[in-house]
């Protein structure tokens, strides 16, 4: 997995204090791009988390 999206999680976590939710994100962005072997489904789909996480936080 690229490292950007491992620090754009890490990034995350220290936002909302959250780790929990952040490795969750960053599994279910994996297996996503494993899943479709895509990395810009991946990109997107955190992306995505991260914006839903900051707002509900």
């Amino acid at each position: 997995m690229p490292s950007r999206f491992v620090d754009l999680v890490a990034e995350e976590a220290g936002k909302t204090g959250d780790t929990r939710v952040a490795f969750n994100m960053l599994l279910t962005a994996e297996t996503l791009a494993e899943q479709a072997n895509a990395e810009w489904i991946c990109e997107k789909h955190l992306t995505d988390a991260v914006k839903i996480v900051a707002y509900t936080s």
